[in-house]
């Protein structure tokens, strides 16, 4: 391994880690400069004068004793970066994203304690960082005010470009006497780096009336000013050789695939499975169709494929999705929708992304008749949120996370983005796989459009609560209180601008737009109370994730049958 080891700017004379540093081979340093554009040329330098380097590490003496088999443990393993996570970085910050993603999964602190969580928040008093990577994404820009500052953008930069970045609160041995706060100024700069000036001036506008005005506004007016950063890298510029690392052999892959409505469909998505280079260990059916409507000779023609079928009785996407996971066997469960169509090379694609990328939930994104080409944030390898559309996940974290909260049963709007949100919080790496998408019919009949309740069915002129509940219900399950009012705003507000799917956003189409929502807004206020007090009583009864774990429903069914035989006794 060859690595550049710079120490942070806190001289104290401790010569430990230099004297450590001579005695390893293939190990340089140098101590890195305050000023964040100094640094940024020192590492670029540095990099330029050693072709052969492949790691970059930062430390703070002051932190005690370098982690030199962390350090070799990091070069072996499938990472971009490792840093300490809230341990270095603390919590007390203002996070202004708030105002702009609310729900966004990657943006509160994982737990302190959870090795391996993906984490952006770089402190470079401590971290690793790939070589290669850096050179094709970019280092620190130096822009910033301070280098705390310009570490949080590198990491932001490289989470949403395609690196993996995980936080290993092993890497210090003893909790920091102090933290390096990121001013002001600097979060402005990134919010305007990468969502532009409307958003930092509504920000500005949210926080003006605060305890310190005078502050407020000279941090946005320098952080709004300035270089204008890195600059975008290419689409998949950091992606991986995806065909270099063996596939598992012996792999089992259990489908799960809920289904309503839509035979015709659902058959389609059966040939497509039955052509998958890597065939399914077991494919796990949920048929939701009344007892009249059932065709169970359509799913006879597919003898050839491993298949179940289940007959559910009880109308719901989460109920059927939570039978079907209750019968998996297979060490990998995939998500399936049943108005999609997917290439034969779909699970082979998913399973090549978590093999190469050490990941846990592969998530093809979706393209439409009238959207052929997929969004640009969804071209690239890069953490994601979750979709049920063709998602491969590995089912050990189904297992520690649970089922779909069947609060979601009947308010049809974020079921899979909340399991995502637990994946997550779990410690799971979620990535989006752009070789592993499906066309979406967009079905207008059968699925989660048969209900009423559901965001597909939405209109301005009704009385049915906007926005759905679940909003509001998962933003206070994941998120703070004031995130969580910023996420019922926007939605509030957003749901009356949606369009349909290739539909152009003319100036006659925004023009009755505003005018309607004008008109509106008495009626959207009596809806936005209906939601909020939906989402309290839905809070109140709590969440309703039922449990996959082998061991504990064993328990419950024992303990079940216990129950029935002390009543037949009794009786």
């Amino acid at each position: 391994m060859k690595a550049q080891l710079f120490l942070y700017p806190n001289s104290t004379g401790d010569t430990r880690v230099t004297f450590e540093a001579d005695t390893h081979p293939g190990v340089t340093y140098s101590r890195l400069k305050r000023e964040p554009y100094i640094a940024a040329t020192q590492i670029e330098e540095a990099l330029n004068q050693s072709r052969g380097t492949e790691v970059l590490a930062f430390w703070d003496e002051c932190l005690g004793t370098f982690p030199w088999k962390a350090l070799e443990r990091f070069s072996e393993s499938l990472d971009d970066i490792w840093h300490p996570g809230p341990i270095l970085t603390g919590s007390a910050e203002p996070d202004l994203l708030r105002y702009v993603h609310p729900l966004w999964v990657y943006r509160p602190d994982p737990n302190a304690n959870l090795a391996g969580a993906v984490n952006w928040k770089v402190d470079l008093r401590t971290a690793f960082l790939r070589a290669g990577v850096l050179r094709k994404l970019g280092g620190l820009d130096g822009g910033f005010e301070t280098l705390p500052g310009a570490a949080r953008e590198l990491g932001f930069r490289w989470l949403m470009r395609g690196a993996v970045c995980r936080q290993q609160p092993s890497l210090l041995q003893n909790r920091p006497a102090h933290i390096e706060r990121v001013p002001l100024v600097d979060r402005y700069r990134l919010v305007h780096l990468y969502y532009g000036a409307r958003w930092t001036r509504y920000i500005l506008m949210r926080r003006i009336l605060g305890a310190h005005p005078l502050r407020e506004l000279h941090a946005w007016r320098n952080g709004c000013a300035g270089s204008p950063g890195i600059g975008k890298a290419l689409t998949g510029v950091a992606h991986r050789p995806l065909d270099v690392m063996p596939l598992p052999e012996k792999v089992k892959i259990s489908v799960v695939l809920p289904t309503y409505g839509r035979y015709k469909y659902v058959a389609e998505v059966l040939d497509d499975l039955r052509s998958q280079t890597i065939k399914p260990f077991q494919v796990v059916v949920a048929d939701g169709n009344p007892a009249s409507e059932r065709q169970p000779e359509l799913y006879r023609k597919y003898a050839d494929l491993p298949l179940e079928v289940i007959w559910v009785d009880q109308e719901g996407i989460c109920i059927s999705r939570n039978e079907c996971l209750r019968r998996v066997t297979g060490d990998y469960v995939l998500f399936l929708d049943d108005d999609s169509r997917v290439d034969d090379q779909n699970l082979e694609s998913h399973l090549r992304v978590l093999t190469t990328y050490g990941a846990d939930v592969s998530v093809g994104p979706a393209y439409t008749h009238k959207r052929p080409e997929l969004h640009p944030q969804q071209q690239a390898i890069a953490c994601t949120f979750m979709d049920c559309g063709t998602t491969l996940c590995r089912h050990s974290i189904l297992q520690e996370i649970g089922g779909f909260d069947m609060q979601f049963n009947e308010h049809l709007a974020g079921e899979d983005g909340e399991l995502g949100m637990r994946m997550v919080r779990a410690g799971a790496l979620m990535l989006n796989n752009p070789f592993a998408k499906r066309f979406h019919y967009l079905a207008p009949v059968g699925g989660a459009r048969s209900s009423r309740n559901n965001l597909h069915r939405w209109r301005r002129w009704s009385f049915l609560p906007r926005p759905v509940q679940s909003i509001h219900y998962m933003a206070r399950r994941h998120f703070e209180e004031a995130a969580a009012w910023d996420a019922v705003l926007q939605n509030w507000i957003l749901v009356g601008w949606r369009r349909a799917d290739g539909q152009p956003a003319s100036f006659s189409w925004k023009a009755r737009t505003l005018m309607a929502e004008l008109a509106g807004i008495p009626l959207s206020l009596i809806r936005l109370a209906r939601s909020l007090n939906f989402s309290r009583e839905m809070l109140k009864e709590g969440p309703q994730i039922p449990s996959l774990n082998p061991t504990t429903n064993k328990r419950d069914r024992v303990e079940q049958q216990e129950g029935e035989l002390t009543a037949i006794i009794s009786a």
